[in-house]
């Protein structure tokens, strides 16, 4: 799993939700339910219990509060369809679970169903982008399928950049070259400006940069000493783009803890570029207290401005974790290499050895 770059009004949480199914045993007045959903009030999020029992026990708390609101949502629009409240409500139910490959297609029914009772040209219009991000996740295996649907929505609005996004993830799910390819110039015929697009392009010339000089230069965000992949040179350096609220780094945290105490001493550094909130946020704060708490040994990159730092525009970074390789001469060897470190440290390592040896 990967943290994904926020997507517009969603929050996911990975929870289920109440489903259409539900049996109420008697229509309460709106008033009653709307209490009871006020009265649901999401736990306070601890930023310093990054310990496994903690993240799961706010989890929990938040996946039966998120779950009451859900079932409540869906009360009020089965009783009192045409209240005010209702495409807020189920709006907030809809962003919890677009994402949820089981919940997915129930979600796009329920849009279809609620459409005629959004009366407000805003609420209708994120409720049209729900219902398309919806049919897309139910449609992994043939999203061909979503396609109708993706197509109603950019045609409502050609101007509204969210087009991009929907175009984006049908492109990322076919396995079909020639629509993947069909998709992709669309998206940058149509959405130019898109941040999606920026983002391909800057993949793309990322890609060209594979084996060519990569630099990098800081000061370490925890000791303050100047870093940089000059200065490196001739150790084999792994970076990790990675943040203290991201769930896949902290799990795989100690495996990077291992291997550095294993290679750190034949040539290898690391090094860590922090996506963490800004610093008025308390992101550096959190980060300090992270690689403290943690004992992580290498320097950190703290950007400042998570998503939005020039650095992870420029690189096109769209999740993470995300791992880069540079060899020991200083040049870029892989964008990709999560998961694959054991292999490639070892083999760059001693392509290091073998390149200094034959000087």
């Amino acid at each position: 799993m990967t943290a994904m770059r926020r997507h517009p009004a969603v929050l996911i949480f990975g929870f289920c939700l109440a489903t259409a199914s539900i049996a109420f045993a008697e229509e309460r007045p709106a008033e009653t339910i709307l209490k009871e959903y006020a009265a649901a009030q999401m736990p306070k999020y601890d930023p310093s219990k990054t310990d496994d029992e903690s993240v799961q026990a706010f989890r929990k708390a938040a996946n039966k509060v998120l779950d009451l609101r859900g079932k409540l949502a869906l009360e009020l629009f089965r009783s009192h369809p045409d209240h005010e409240q209702v495409p807020k409500l189920l709006i907030a139910r809809w962003q919890v679970v677009m994402m949820n490959p089981q919940i997915a297609p129930q979600v796009a029914a329920e849009v279809v169903e609620a459409l005629p009772h959004i009366k407000d040209e805003k609420q209708a219009r994120e409720a049209s982008y729900i219902r398309a991000i919806a049919t897309i996740v139910a449609n992994q295996s043939t999203p061909e399928a979503a396609l109708p649907v993706v197509d109603e929505f950019i045609r409502q609005d050609p101007k509204d950049g969210r087009g991009a996004f929907l175009l984006n993830g049908l492109a990322g799910q076919t396995e079909n070259p020639a629509l993947k390819s069909k998709l992709e110039k669309r998206m940058a015929a149509e959405f130019p400006d898109s941040p999606v697009v920026k983002a391909a392009e800057a993949k793309r010339a990322l890609l060209e940069q594979v084996g060519k000089p990569f630099d990098l230069a800081f000061d370490d965000a925890v000791k303050g000493a100047p870093v940089s992949i000059k200065g490196l040179k001739g150790k084999v350096v792994v970076i990790d783009f990675w943040a203290t609220w991201c769930g896949p780094c902290i799990a795989e945290m100690p495996k990077m803890k291992e291997l550095y105490a294993q290679y750190k001493d034949q040539g290898v550094e690391f090094i860590g570029v922090s996506l963490d909130s800004p610093k008025s946020e308390g992101g550096l704060d959190r980060l300090k207290a992270f690689v403290e708490k943690n004992e992580i040994g290498w320097p950190q990159n703290y950007l400042g401005g998570a998503w939005d730092s020039p650095l992870i525009t420029k690189l096109g970074i769209d999740s993470i974790p995300r791992v880069f390789l540079v060899d020991a001469e200083g040049n870029l060897a892989s964008v990709e290499a999560r998961g694959k470190l054991e292999t490639l440290i070892p083999e760059y390592v001693a392509k290091a050895k073998t390149s200094l040896g034959s000087r």
